[in-house]
C-alpha cells in the first residue's frame, strides 16, 4: 500500500463518505442503501456497473439483467472457477466506486473534486483497507464490521481472505461501525434496530420500506443462489439439469421460493402480454409478505 495513503484520502472532497469493509461484507449493498436518501446524490455513471442499459436515478433499482447468470457477466479473475465466477456475479450488487490500491494517487483524487463540483450533496466510496493508517483519514467513515460468515461466504467463492482476517475493523476510527448481519436480516426488528441506528448516525431522511425491500430482494437472490444454483452447476460452469424445471401454479407468484414464483410470473406476463418486471414485481411480493408476517 501507498506510503501516501492517508494522505491522498484526505485530499479528496469531504462531501465523500467512505465506507470500509472486508471483502464478501455488503460494502456495495451499503453503499446503495446509504445513497438512496436524499442527502446523497447517486448516479450510475460515478459506478463501476457491469449493466450496460442500467439507467436510473433510483440506487435501489435491480437491472433486470441480473436475473440471468449470462458468461458474459462472470468475474474475469483466473483463480476462480467458472460456477464462483458465475454464481459470484448472481449474488452480488454491483454500484460502487472502489478504490484499490493502486487508485490511491493524485490523479484519482483530482476525479474525485471534479465529480463533486459537478453535482452537489453527499456521494460514497469503497474500500477493503482496514490497515493502521485508516485512523489518520479525517473523511467520515462508515466500517463494517468482520465476521466469521462474511469470510466463509469469501472461502466458498474464490476468494482468499487471509490479508483481511488479521484486521481489527471494530477498533477503526469511525462515525458509524456497521453489522451488515443485522441490516441483511431475514428478523425485521434486528434490521429496523440497524437501519434506525445508522439513519440517525448519518442524519438522514428514513427510506425504510425502499430499503427493506432491496434487502428482502438481495437475501432473496442469495438464497437461491446458494440453495438452488450452486447445487445445479458443476465447476466448468455447465448445468446438471435444466435449469426451468419448477412446474407452473398461479398461487406460487406469492411463493417464498424464487424458482417456484420466477415459473408463475414467467407464464402470467406471457398469457397476458405484459412488460418483464420481474426485479420489481418480486421486491414487492416480498415486502408484502414480510409485513404481513411481521
Amino acid at each position: 500500500m501507498t506510503e501516501d495513503f492517508a494522505h491522498i484520502l484526505n485530499s479528496l472532497p469531504k462531501s465523500y463518505l467512505l465506507i470500509v469493509f472486508p471483502p464478501h461484507h455488503h460494502g456495495n449493498a451499503i453503499g446503495r442503501i446509504i445513497s438512496s436518501h436524499k442527502e446523497f446524490y447517486w448516479t450510475s455513471s460515478d459506478c463501476d456497473l457491469p449493466y450496460d442499459d442500467f439507467d436510473s436515478p433510483n440506487s435501489l433499482t435491480w437491472p433486470e439483467k441480473v436475473d440471468y447468470f449470462g458468461l458474459d457477466r462472470a468475474i474475469s479473475e483466473k483463480q476462480f472457477t467458472r460456477k464462483q465466477a458465475l454464481l459470484g456475479m448472481y449474488r452480488r450488487v454491483h454500484g460502487g466506486l472502489f478504490l484499490h490500491d493502486d487508485d490511491l494517487h493524485i490523479d484519482k483524487g483530482e476525479m474525485f473534486q471534479t465529480r463533486a463540483s459537478a453535482n452537489p450533496g453527499l456521494r460514497f466510496t469503497l474500500l477493503h483497507h482496514g490497515n493502521e493508517q485508516m485512523n489518520e483519514v479525517k473523511l467520515p467513515k462508515l466500517v463494517v464490521t468482520e465476521c466469521a460468515e462474511g469470510y466463509s461466504e469469501a472461502r466458498l467463492f474464490g476468494m482468499n481472505p487471509r490479508q483481511y482476517e488479521s484486521l481489527d475493523y471494530k477498533s477503526m476510527d469511525a462515525e458509524y461501525h456497521l453489522d451488515y448481519r443485522k441490516l441483511f436480516s431475514h428478523d425485521y426488528n434486528s434490521f429496523y434496530t440497524e437501519y434506525m441506528n445508522l439513519v440517525n448516525c448519518f442524519n438522514l431522511t428514513p427510506n425504510e420500506d425502499a430499503v427493506r425491500g432491496f434487502v428482502l430482494r438481495l437475501l432473496d437472490r442469495m438464497k437461491h443462489c446458494d440453495d438452488y444454483l450452486w447445487t445445479i452447476m458443476r465447476d466448468d460452469g455447465t448445468l446438471v439439469r435444466p435449469y426451468y424445471s419448477a412446474p407452473y401454479r398461479y398461487e406460487d407468484l406469492y411463493s417464498p421460493v424464487f424458482r417456484e414464483f420466477e415459473a408463475a410470473y414467467l407464464h402470467f406476463i406471457k398469457r397476458k402480454n405484459l412488460p418483464y418486471q420481474m426485479n420489481a414485481v418480486r421486491t414487492r411480493i416480498l415486502l408484502d409478505l414480510d409485513k404481513k408476517n411481521r
